[in-house]
């Protein structure tokens, strides 16, 4: 396998082309599947922490007021 630097670019022929743009292509997909899975992760656990942080301010509010009767 070869890596495309700024000197070795004009020994590059075709399929060298190929196997580089093939490989740029895998590198971008893993990126973006990456990505995905990050932004799924921190919107999870941005519902979780305000789903927590509701719960604790519902439950310290209701323990603070006194019960209507």
């Amino acid at each position: 396998m070869k890596y495309l630097t700024g000197s070795d670019y004009h020994r590059f022929d075709e399929s060298d082309e190929n196997e580089f743009r093939t490989l740029l292509d895998e590198k971008i997909h893993e990126s973006v599947n990456r990505w995905f899975e990050l932004k799924k992760l921190r919107q999870r656990k941005t519902k979780n922490v305000l789903r927590n942080f509701l719960k604790k301010s519902f439950l310290a509010f209701y323990v603070s007021q006194p019960p209507i009767l």
